[in-house]
């Protein structure tokens, strides 16, 4: 399985260990290591945790801003080290989760930067990427016109090639962390939600909002308006609004099951909770 499954207003847990709002390249991945286990430098991070990933309109739909189909992976940051390894280490997880999951992930092409000095952001990136041992090429104007004949170097001064970079299937790569994420283990809705309750600070569940019965996913499919963070857009033949956007990790401090102080109102029966006392919201 390549492609999540959402699951049904029946089959999501009321609460979980972690629940992760927002199903794009980041909140997929922190599912899927919270549930499955494997993080850190020592790959002994997460794991032996109940995980909830909600997302407003499904992992890898194009209004995510790490969807569509392709996006860029290189490990040029100038003269940021940090960056340079987590690109570089990011590369090795989708090339092994690719051959593990059996899906193409991962297009080896290059990257090709243009310089316009040796005082240059490009030149930095390839100072720092030759300190770290990560195969980079410099090329003269006329080494780059040899090898590409397409492209008129005019103007540049050198270029600077990444030939392990490339690009990643962007929308399929997110897709296929989720239904990984599920097979760990994982529990995978599709849900708008907003903060609920908080206390000293601390934020304890989150709410979606929908007829009594029914989930969200069902109001977010007919909200008219982008998925702007933290905007509100009113449900077209609803009550109430939904909020839309923003990325949020809920750790779970304990195990009590929500429970809700006006119990048996009418707004009671249309909200539905994630999560329960001593939560924490970490933004991604």
């Amino acid at each position: 399985m390549t492609e999540p499954t959402s699951a049904s207003s029946a089959d999501l847990p009321p609460t979980s260990d972690v629940c992760v709002v927002g199903a794009g390249v980041m909140g997929a991945w922190t599912a899927f290591w919270a549930q499955a286990g494997g993080a850190g430098p020592d790959e002994d991070w997460g794991g032996g945790r109940s995980v909830t990933l909600l997302d407003a309109w499904g992992a890898g739909h194009l209004r995510a801003t790490s969807s569509d189909e392709h996006r860029i992976i290189r490990s040029a940051h100038g003269a940021d080290r940090f960056y340079a390894r987590w690109a570089r280490r990011a590369l090795r997880h989708w090339e092994r989760f690719e051959e593990e999951w059996a899906v193409r992930l991962v297009h080896r092409s290059g990257v090709l930067w243009f310089a316009g000095s040796d005082a240059s952001w490009e030149a930095e990136s390839e100072t720092t990427l030759r300190s770290l041992g990560i195969p980079v090429e410099r090329l003269s104007p006329d080494e780059i016109a040899a090898r590409w004949p397409v492209i008129d170097p005019a103007g540049a001064a050198f270029g600077v090639f990444e030939p392990e970079a490339g690009f990643l299937m962007a929308r399929r790569g997110v897709a296929a962390t989720v239904a990984a994420f599920q097979r760990a283990g994982g529990a995978y809705g599709l849900a708008a939600v907003r903060p609920g309750r908080s206390e000293g600070g601390r934020l304890l569940d989150v709410v979606a909002d929908g007829d009594a019965g029914l989930w969200v996913a069902r109001v977010a499919q007919e909200v008219h308006g982008g998925p702007d963070a933290g905007e509100d857009h009113r449900a077209s033949g609803r009550e109430g609004r939904v909020r839309l956007g923003g990325h949020g990790v809920l750790v779970r401090r304990d195990g009590r099951k929500a429970r809700d102080r006006r119990r048996g109102s009418r707004k009671d029966r249309r909200e539905r909770r994630w999560g329960d006392g001593g939560v924490e919201l970490h933004g991604t």
